[in-house]
């Protein structure tokens, strides 16, 4: 068993997860979109994880591997694959799906709090999560809950922060990955475009903010890995590639 990240810039990393997947001697491999790349599926891949970045879904003139990524999602969908898509992934996931990916009347840079919905409370991917808690945010866009979708996360300032559609697939707005030393390269090159004061504020949250959040973030991929064992069993799947 194996998992798959999909990377789309060098500073939007898989982070605290790698440490997680070490510890518990999980094998993984990265995709990096920002390189030549060909969406396949390794053999014994039994999850896939997309990753954030600053592009617009719709940007695929400008990133081309977009078209290909969305349809590679379908498929993933379509076969049950565990696929969780954080911040970007997540709006690949919902457009992919049949949602809509806009412009949110809040963006979200810094520490904000998160509540889990009905449906969320009883999702095995956040079981141990508390209804509410902190998670970190680095967007400008949103997305619509895809139909036949289930919302699970959500919060006053941007609704929509996570969902479920499908059998095992689920996208969260905000970052469970990151931890400080990712957070401040975020903000190291958003210099020119965050006032100091915030900036330093953020900084401030996080020394305080972080460990919490990234216990939730092993919490959250732990369950994730469930999805990928529970997969196997349910399909019976000795491996076969995804192109």
């Amino acid at each position: 068993m194996s998992i798959l990240f999909v990377q789309h810039v060098k500073n939007e990393g898989p982070g605290n997860f790698t440490r997680v997947l070490y510890e518990h001697d999980i094998p993984f491999q990265i995709l990096k979109t920002y390189s030549p790349v060909s969406f396949v599926l390794p053999a014994d891949c039994r999850g896939v994880i997309l990753l954030g970045g600053p592009m617009n879904v719709d940007d695929e003139s400008d990133y081309p591997f977009l078209a290909e990524e969305k349809a590679f999602i379908k498929e993933l969908i379509q076969k049950g694959m565990p696929l969780l898509g954080i911040c970007l992934g997540a709006q690949l996931i919902a457009q992919a799906a049949g949602g809509r990916v806009y412009q949110a009347d809040e963006k979200e840079f810094g520490w904000y709090g998160v509540e889990l919905t009905e449906d969320g409370e009883r999702d095995s991917l956040f079981q141990g999560f508390p209804r509410w808690y902190e998670v970190f945010q680095w967007h400008e866009d949103t997305f619509s809950i895809p139909p036949r979708g289930k919302k699970l996360v959500t919060t006053a300032g941007c609704p929509n922060q996570g969902f479920k559609v499908g059998t095992r697939c689920y996208g969260i707005q905000f970052h469970l990955e990151a931890d400080a030393t990712m957070i401040n390269g975020w903000l190291q090159s958003a210099i020119e475009a965050l006032p100091a004061s915030r900036s330093g504020k953020i900084r401030e949250e996080t020394g305080l903010k972080e460990q919490e959040c990234l216990v939730l973030g092993e919490t959250l991929l732990l369950n994730f890995l469930e999805l990928g064992k529970q997969y196997q069993l349910d399909t019976g799947e000795t491996g076969k590639e995804i192109k």
